[in-house]
């Protein structure tokens, strides 16, 4: 919500997951020039320029606050950095983006998992430099949200359970949705009215637009042409049966990472149609009805939050076609063993430079100055030697 001070604005757009951010990130990268004309800094993030080169192409992206993130997440910061030291790296951030009346506006999903001893310190800090802190972020029906979570966590974290798996709570990889809780925590540190919760479904087709027009009071017709593709979009059923069988061979992360991307890449428009078990559904319904009706009764633009999610096919049981076939069972092979060989290469060309980095740190002069060699190109997945 706009702020009603004169003072700027230190913007934060929290997420959650899953609710539209990497469309929203590209937006803010190729529709830059639009906000400062009104008032908005989209910054680049310092520590990871290459985000803006992606999310003009249309790429997925971080945002541009992992210098932020680095300090109001404490698993986030990095070995050997005290909290007051990501601090003042967050507000060096700040202040160099900043050009005295400009907002600033700064994006990443992860923000809204942010302790909240250390985003007061923050917002206190950003006041002692002249900025308001303002949040917004996004909650979606609990149904979808929940297959979009596991879906994403397939693609992305070598998940290789089931959903049944994923929704029921434990100590593992479970959904564990952060709404109420930014809602709830970000709102008593900066009060309800600096706040501002959307509302994901009643907006998807149209979230970009709302955004702009409405939170930022942004002309969005002068927005860049809408993109003809999905950024990140979900998976198919059948690719779903597959990337379980694919991520049980898989040796990381990275390497599940390898194969979603080449198959969103391929066909970025392809047609989802998820469906559950009404076992599934049920057991979210149950388990998330109370959180629903607290955000609910605590205000929420654009609609009202739903436990179900028309996008989401109800089924009474599991189709029968869930196993893999043989041939299907080698083309997994196939591409399980390309994937862990291109994460090897990967990791042992960035081992090659870091040595390469050290030993050009320990040269003299006169043989820093010899030519150089040629660095090893990266590979991707099933890149030919």
């Amino acid at each position: 919500m706009t702020s009603t001070t004169a003072r700027p604005r230190v913007i934060l757009h929290v997420g959650i997951p899953k609710t539209g951010t990497s469309a929203l990130q590209v937006a803010f990268v190729r529709d830059r020039e639009l906000l400062a004309q009104h008032g908005i800094i989209y910054p680049s993030d310092p520590a990871v320029p290459s985000m803006d080169a992606r999310a003009t192409r249309g790429g997925v992206t971080s945002g541009n606050a992992s210098l932020l993130r680095a300090f109001l997440m404490p698993g986030k910061t990095p070995r050997g950095t005290s909290p007051e030291e990501a601090l003042a790296t967050a507000m060096t951030v700040i202040r160099d983006a900043g050009d005295g009346s400009s907002s600033l506006l700064f994006s990443s999903e992860f923000l809204c998992r942010s302790d909240l001893g250390r985003f007061a310190t923050f917002v206190a800090a950003c006041d002692e430099i002249g900025y308001d802190v303002e949040v917004v972020g996004y909650v979606r029906n609990v149904v979808g949200h929940a297959v979009s979570q596991y879906i994403q966590r397939l693609k992305r974290h070598r998940f290789t359970g089931s959903f049944a798996d994923f929704v029921e709570p434990s100590e593992g990889d479970t959904y564990k949705p952060p709404m109420r809780s930014w809602i709830e925590g970000m709102g008593a540190v900066l009060g309800p009215s600096a706040v501002t919760v959307v509302h994901y479904d009643s907006l998807r087709n149209d979230l970009v637009r709302h955004f702009f027009d409405e939170y930022l009071k942004v002309p969005a017709e002068n927005l860049a042409p809408a993109l003809e593709h999905t950024v990140n979009r979900s998976l198919t059923p059948d690719e779903v049966r597959l990337m379980r069988e694919i991520n049980k061979r898989l040796k990381t992360a990275g390497a599940s990472r390898q194969v979603s991307d080449v198959v969103i890449s391929a066909n970025p428009s392809v047609p989802e149609r998820p469906y559950l078990t009404r076992a599934d559904r049920d057991r979210v319904v149950e388990l998330f009805t109370d959180e629903v009706d607290w955000i609910n009764a605590n205000g929420i633009l654009g609609g009202k939050l739903e436990l179900d999610s028309p996008s989401i096919t109800i089924l009474d049981e599991d189709p029968d076609d869930t196993a893999i076939t043989p041939s299907e069972r080698t083309l997994v092979d196939v591409i399980a063993t390309q994937a862990n060989r291109a994460v090897s290469l990967q990791a042992k060309a960035k081992q090659s430079a870091r040595k390469a980095k050290r030993a050009a740190a320990r040269k003299t002069p006169a043989a820093a100055a010899a030519p150089k060699a040629a660095p090893e190109r990266r590979r991707s997945l099933f890149r030919r030697k």
